[in-house]
């Protein structure tokens, strides 16, 4: 059964390795097979490379095994052993003719290995594109002969297959839960978030804030400029917004043109500060449509999680601040505890 899937698998990848040439070798067809029916099955990517190094290990005894995927100023590095982390972002850096200012890196294992050598040239690793702005780093540690390279090149199809069907299965979760016109969460989404967030700040004695905003008089936009205007004024400030927050906060559109921001391990202070950022990137907006030049201001609310307080609650709370902001006067942030006086002071 093994076999005959693993055959289907190589025969659709229009690999060049047969059967017989495998025997030939002296490579355990069976174990080889098993790990390429593992690869295609799995559906998350730390998975994924750690039974293709698991792989390699067995067939090249490797010292270094990377794999990176870059995005524009930032790069995911998964690596084994750990020890070649700097060298191998060195050659990534040189190979991709840049520098990443946000640098991920994951390990697949958790073994600190010393390695035969701690310093590999750049002659001993070899590079492998897998898909466009992903490449596999491989430093073998027994002299390479021609069917290995043909054997990389099943894996690297293996992978290059299943990680384009993960990323499908992604896009299909991401459409479940992404709002199609700002690229923010949608408000179905941030209910499970929420939640989530509240439970771990409680469990944890973290910091959590919650920020409300909406765009002040917006009715008037869609009423005076048309609401596909109205719908280019929502994007942009939306691609303001998310330029702003860290990765590890959660933006939403909670409705219309209301906005909720989930900043994990965030004080309130440190809400209003970005409150108060955004709120001056939101004035300065010069939003073209056609002929006309769009503006708006918008109103924030700030909560910030006590113990005790629910997700709901919390946003209750925003919600109840963004209240106060617009009848004090809107473009304005409203933190948890200032009365109208005490803001307009």
């Amino acid at each position: 059964m093994i076999l005959a899937r693993l055959r289907k698998v190589i025969h659709s990848m229009s690999s060049v390795l047969k059967l017989a040439q495998m025997a030939a070798m002296g490579i355990d067809y069976s174990t080889f097979g098993q790990y390429v029916l593992n690869i295609s099955k799995l559906r998350d990517i730390d998975g994924i490379l750690r039974e293709a190094s698991n792989c390699l290990k067995d067939i090249l005894d490797y010292e270094l095994f990377g794999f990176a995927v870059s995005e524009a100023n930032s790069i995911s590095l998964w690596v084994d052993p750990r020890i070649y982390r700097e060298r191998l972002i060195q050659i990534i850096e040189k190979d991709f003719g840049r520098q990443f200012s946000d640098i991920d890196v994951h390990y697949l294992t958790g073994i600190d290995k010393t390695g035969r050598r701690q310093n590999i040239d750049d002659v001993s690793i070899i590079s492998f594109p897998v898909v466009e702005g992903a490449v596999l780093y491989i430093a073998p540690g027994k002299r390479m002969k021609y069917y290995h390279v043909e054997i990389i090149g099943v894996i690297i199809k293996t992978i290059a297959s299943t990680l384009d069907n993960a990323d499908k299965m992604r896009q299909l979760e991401r459409a479940a839960t992404i709002d199609s016109l700002t690229g923010c969460y949608n408000r179905r989404a941030l209910s499970g978030i929420i939640e989530h967030e509240a439970a771990r700040a409680e469990r944890h004695s973290a910091e959590l804030s919650v920020v409300m905003f909406d765009l002040d008089h917006f009715k008037q936009v869609n009423d005076n400029f048309g609401h596909a205007a109205g719908d280019e004024v929502l994007r942009e400030v939306s691609k303001a917004v998310l330029n702003m927050v860290r990765k590890s906060d959660y933006a939403a559109r909670y409705g219309g043109e209301e906005f909720l921001l989930v900043l994990p391990d965030t004080s309130t202070s440190m809400a209003v500060e970005l409150a108060e950022r955004l709120r001056c990137v939101i004035e300065g907006l010069k939003i073209t449509v056609g002929s006309d030049t769009i503006n708006v201001t918008s109103s924030f609310g700030v909560a910030g999680f006590k113990r005790g307080l629910s997700g709901d609650r919390l946003i209750r709370e925003a919600d109840a601040m963004l209240y106060k902001a617009k009848i004090g006067g809107r473009n304005m942030v409203m933190p948890t505890g200032y009365g109208l006086m005490e803001a307009a002071a």
